[in-house]
């Protein structure tokens, strides 16, 4: 870890090798979804990059990318979990509804108009918005993250929902 600190690039392919296809078959079989298990893995070693210069490991590199990956996993299940509860909330409220198909496609508009309005905002903002909205991150987390401070990551998220607001309006 300690040449991966420094950017040892070779340090961290050698790393990337010895740990990807194991976190890889683990993640897969907990998963039972090959994509998402490549998804979650790959996040843990662009992580473990992006951070590196940050990260203080006080058990083995193993143990923390294992533990890396539990968390992972438990993070999408939830995330899964809720998308599930949410759609059979859905069709059991709107499915005898007449307005479903009219209810569906408001809301895909909606999301196409959200998806190209978080688009032209600008590369910070989006990315701020981004962590927070699609991540879950915490403003706190966000701060420590990109090295700035929390009042400007308040800053972002004030601009990229008056944005949205503006560019939503249509819909609300």
């Amino acid at each position: 870890m300690e040449l991966i600190r420094e950017n040892d690039v070779e340090a961290y392919k050698m790393l990337y090798n010895r740990y990807w296809k194991i976190l890889y078959f683990t993640a897969s079989k907990k998963l039972k979804n090959n994509y998402i298990a490549e998804e979650i893995t790959q996040d843990i070693f662009a992580n473990l990059w992006l951070r590196r210069r940050k990260i203080r490991i006080t058990t083995s590199l193993s143990s923390y990318l294992f533990v890396s990956l539990k968390y992972k996993i438990i993070d999408y299940l939830a995330k899964e979990f809720s998308r599930i509860k949410y759609n059979d909330y859905l069709l059991l409220n709107y499915k005898e509804s007449e307005n479903y198909i009219d209810n569906w496609l408001f809301f895909v508009d909606l999301r196409e108009k959200l998806e190209k309005s978080i688009r032209v905002l600008p590369q910070k903002c989006q990315l701020i918005y981004q962590l927070s909205k699609e991540k879950g991150y915490k403003n706190k987390e966000i701060a420590r993250e990109l090295s700035i401070s929390e009042k400007t990551v308040e800053a972002h998220l004030t601009r990229a929902f008056k944005t949205l607001r503006i560019k939503l309006a249509s819909f609300l």
